[in-house]
Order: structure tokens, then C-alpha cells, then sequence
């Protein structure tokens, strides 16, 4: 996967894990919609044609997308199981790039942490990745999800953990997130994360 940048900035690379579906930042199609709906079936254990499993796909597609499209240049979802098989798992990822102007790549970390720790984030600390040293910032939201035919919404609590990875020419922050509402699994959806930091690549 490339993200797609604005022009002046750089490019970068990463190896997303299977069974991830890109989410367009425009209008859902409806091919989009049904690959989702047979992850979702597979991970949650239901009919594949169930109308039930169409809307919680599109439900969740929707929500992501509504959300997190505004200010990202490339969004995918995958639905999964726990590791124990007992619990379903939507895991988001987003990427983004930011313009920087940073002297050397110690500086971009050393005002990222403190940027971060000064807007009252307690989950901040620095990492190193193949490409290089990065910040990983932990934050958590409060959301609600309505699905046709339901009365009432369902209550959310969306975690992310996000790399924010300055380049080695002083041009560029990436900042790649993955988040989930599942916190019963926030481990593994750590550990995931954390490997797909790992196969950040800066283009030439």
C-alpha cells in the first residue's frame, strides 16, 4: 500500500496484513460493501446473505469512514476473531501525512513527545521501527453506533494507537493509526499494530 501524499511531501510504504479491505474516502460502492459483509459474517459467526450482517458492514464501514475520512489519505478495516475464538474484532487503519520542518530526526521526536504530553496525552512514548524512531500515541473516544432497524444506538469506546514517524530529510511525518472498539483484545490489537509500524518505508 502507498499513501497517497499531498505534493511536496514524502511518500511512504507498508505491508498491510491479510484480510484487510480498503475503504474508499468517497462514496461506499456496493462491491466494497459486500467483501465487508462476508468478513463480517465470517468473524461474527453469521449467514452471509443475512441482511442483519449487510448493515452492521455498511454500519461500520459508514461510521469509519464518516469519521476518520476528513484529514487521511488511505482507510481499511478488517474484521476478525480473538484469539480464543470468543469475541468478533473490527480493527481500523488510517495513514496520513503531515509537512515538517525538523532539523534531524532526534528534534522531530523530542518536540513530538513533548507536543503530545503537553496536550495532556498520558499514553506517549518514543519507539524505534526498521525505518527509524518514532512516537506512539494511545488515545481513547467515547462514540455510539445506530443500525437500521434498532432503537437503540450502541455505545463505543474506540481506542487508536498511533505512530507518528518523522522522515530522515526533515520534510515529512507519517502518522499511521490503527484503532478498534474492542478492548476485551486491545493487546493484540497492539501487537498488530506495532508489526504494521514496522514495515513503514519511506520512498527514494
Amino acid at each position: 500500500m502507498t499513501s497517497a501524499l499531498s505534493s511536496g511531501q514524502r511518500e511512504y510504504t507498508l505491508d498491510l496484513p491479510p484480510g484487510f479491505i480498503e475503504i474508499p474516502l468517497g462514496e461506499l460502492s456496493s462491491d466494497v460493501i459486500e467483501r465487508a459483509a462476508t468478513q463480517a459474517a465470517t468473524a461474527f459467526g453469521l449467514s452471509q446473505g443475512d441482511q442483519h450482517t449487510r448493515n452492521l458492514a455498511f454500519a461500520l464501514s459508514s461510521a469509519v469512514a464518516g469519521e476518520l475520512a476528513n484529514d487521511i489519505s488511505y482507510l481499511a478495516i478488517g474484521f476478525f476473531r480473538s484469539h480464543d475464538g470468543a469475541r468478533p474484532i473490527m480493527v481500523a487503519i488510517t495513514c496520513l501525512s503531515r509537512p515538517s520542518q525538523h532539523e534531524e530526526v532526534q528534534a522531530a521526536i523530542s518536540g513530538l513527545l513533548e507536543v503530545h504530553r503537553d496536550q495532556g496525552q498520558e499514553s506517549v512514548w518514543p519507539i524505534q521501527l526498521s525505518s527509524g524512531p518514532a512516537v506512539a500515541v494511545v488515545t481513547e473516544e467515547f462514540n455510539e453506533l445506530t443500525i437500521d432497524g434498532q432503537q437503540d444506538a450502541i455505545p463505543l469506546i474506540q481506542r487508536a494507537v498511533t505512530a507518528w514517524t518523522p522522515d530522515p530529510d526533515g520534510t515529512t511525518l507519517a502518522v499511521v493509526s490503527v484503532s478498534s472498539n474492542n478492548w476485551q483484545d486491545w493487546d493484540s490489537v497492539c501487537e498488530l499494530a506495532l508489526d504494521l509500524f514496522d514495515t513503514l518505508e519511506w520512498a527514494p
